[in-house]
């Protein structure tokens, strides 16, 4: 079970923003419909109310519309896509699942790399390899999955290449190089 998110507040003051504009729209674009239906009154001419304020109605119109749209697509991307940012890595059309902690530090899925490596990835021998390093290293989470913590991982993986396994290898340097680089840059934007 996951937990919920902390709220972001930056998001929820944007989409604030985005209401009040919408009501200052409705509100214009509702006095601009009340203006040109009383200028087509005034004036006598109903074809010439209708000419010059329907250009001008449809202006307004269409850029909250068109704002409104492109606000609601980004919108639902972010929705549908959110929580599965930045998590989902494939390598070798192998997915390993990294999460980060919200302070520059990411963990493993066990499993992934396990299966990765083409290695056991059972609860007994996670737990003989969580002997092996320190607390943190490699932990099961309350829901029992188990997860390499990153610098865990990585000596881990460089000592299976130290053995002339190529896939360790391969697994270490794809983490190393292409990986965790941008995934630390963006949470040290993030902070």
């Amino acid at each position: 079970m996951t937990r919920p998110a902390a709220p972001d507040f930056e998001t929820q003051a944007a989409r604030r923003r985005w209401f009040a504009r919408l009501a200052v729209g409705v509100f214009l674009a509702g006095s601009l419909g009340v203006l040109m239906l009383g200028a087509s009154r005034l004036t006598g001419q109903a074809v010439f109310g209708f000419l010059v304020w329907l250009p001008l109605f449809a202006w307004f119109a269409s850029r909250w519309l068109v704002g409104a749209g492109g606000a609601l697509v980004g919108w639902s991307r972010r929705q549908i896509w959110g929580p599965l940012q930045g998590r989902h890595h494939a390598l070798d059309d192998v997915w390993v699942r990294i999460e980060g902690d919200g302070r520059g530090r990411f963990r493993l899925l066990a499993a992934d790399v396990f299966r990765y490596l083409g290695r056991p990835g059972d609860e007994l021998a996670c737990r003989k390899l969580a002997v092996r390093f320190p607390p943190g290293g490699l932990f099961a989470d309350r829901e029992g999955v188990w997860w390499f913590g990153e610098a865990a991982a990585v000596g881990y993986l460089h000592d299976l290449a130290r053995r002339h396994d190529a896939r360790a290898l391969r697994l270490v340097l794809w983490l190393e190089r292409e990986v965790l680089p941008p995934l630390r840059r963006q949470a040290e934007r993030s902070e």
